[in-house]
């Protein structure tokens, strides 16, 4: 998990390989965070952002597909704020996920 203790926001980085469908999931164990994802900007945010889901108190969750406007094969950026403290996961996805109970969200599907 990752913890945010004040309103700094955190980001990530993505590159998908091939023109895929990708699935972002920002999932909270504590707190209210916000998933913003831009192809164009390094630092994206509410006021930046391609893709955006911030729903009160719920999984965050995007779903980009190719021929969406904006879609690229390339990088994509991730970046997830809070307006008060909180935790969350992070899970980018290209194929199916299979979780394993007890063992961390990464890589991806077959």
């Amino acid at each position: 998990f990752v913890s945010l203790s004040e309103t700094t926001p955190v980001f990530f980085r993505y590159v998908l390989h091939q023109p895929k469908p990708l699935k972002l999931v920002v999932t909270p164990a504590s707190g209210d965070p916000d998933l913003y994802v831009s192809a164009t900007y390094e630092h994206p945010s509410a006021a930046r952002a391609t893709w955006r889901s911030a729903n009160v108190g719920k999984t965050e969750i995007i779903r980009i597909s190719p021929g969406d406007a904006g879609f690229v094969v390339g990088s994509y950026y991730i970046g997830v704020s809070c307006l008060a403290a909180c935790s969350f996961s992070v899970l980018a996805a290209t194929g199916a996920v299979r979780l394993v109970d007890g063992e961390p969200q990464h890589g991806s599907g077959p």
